[in-house]
């Protein structure tokens, strides 16, 4: 290694550990000041945290793994090589995308369908998000009823399911039945997503920017204005109930397909 790389190297590794010492510090302060760990755990700067530690966690492993490691002249160990640090940097994004919950696992869900872009140590890690995302609980459930509709579940439904019928990124889905007997399918929405979403956002943004930077081919800053663009919408369940009616309406000559 010539002299130039190693100083990058030092310089680099000397900028990445006051990063952790000093995520680390503020991190571990906050959580000694909360008394609640549901507050920690939701909290917009240990959320950010968790994220920013993560990339750079993944960062440091490609850099130390690959970039400034020898690279093996058998192609087979290139490939292994390779592989491994994909796999534990996938591993690592599936942990962060179910800690933080919401938009990460959008995100997280995105990845995992991107066969034709990224290595399969990433989408098939990520792809169980697809059918396993994280749930709320009943509580946090009925929070949000009260909040957006002024009223406990008990006053609309007739019987409410006590588990999701699915969980999604945003969301999840849940049987009920109302005070006239129908059946109905009843979406509610995670309790914090709303609240976390631009910051969420705003954090990617950022980390995607930073990785781009370290790693010129990075090709990821697309995903990020997409989901800037494209989240509110998808958060303004009024709009995709005006959907769903207009659905119904392009629908109803199929009389086995209820919308």
């Amino acid at each position: 290694m010539g002299t130039g790389a190693m100083s990058w190297n030092i310089r680099f590794g000397r900028l990445i550990a006051r990063a952790f010492a000093g995520g680390a510090g503020f991190t571990f302060g906050y959580c000694l000041l909360s008394p609640n760990d549901n507050i920690i755990n939701s909290s917009g700067p240990v959320r950010f945290g968790r994220a920013a530690f993560s990339v750079a966690s993944i960062v440091v492993d490609y850099k130390f793994s690959i970039y400034f490691k020898q690279i093996p002249t058998d192609l087979c160990e290139v490939e292994k090589l390779w592989s491994d640090v994909h796999h534990r940097s996938a591993c690592k994004l599936l942990q962060l995308c179910t800690r933080n919950k919401g938009v990460f696992v959008k995100v997280g869900q995105h990845i995992g369908a991107m066969d034709y872009l990224l290595p399969p140590e990433y989408t098939q890690t990520l792809r169980i998000l697809h059918n396993q995302a994280p749930s709320s609980s009943l509580s946090d459930v009925n929070k949000v009823i009260k909040q957006d509709l002024n009223c406990d579940k008990d006053e609309l439904f007739a019987e409410f399911g006590d588990t999701p019928i699915g969980a999604a990124s945003l969301a999840q889905v849940y049987k009920a039945r109302l005070k006239n007997g129908e059946v109905v399918a009843v979406k509610v929405q995670h309790l914090t997503v709303r609240a976390h979403s631009y910051v969420d956002i705003k954090t990617m943004e950022v980390l995607v920017k930073i990785a781009a930077w370290i790693f010129p081919d990075f090709k990821l800053l697309w995903l990020a204005e997409e989901m800037k663009k494209n989240l509110p919408q998808e958060l303004d369940f009024i709009q995709e109930g005006h959907n769903a009616e207009k659905m119904s309406e392009i629908m109803k000559t199929y009389k086995w397909l209820k919308v």
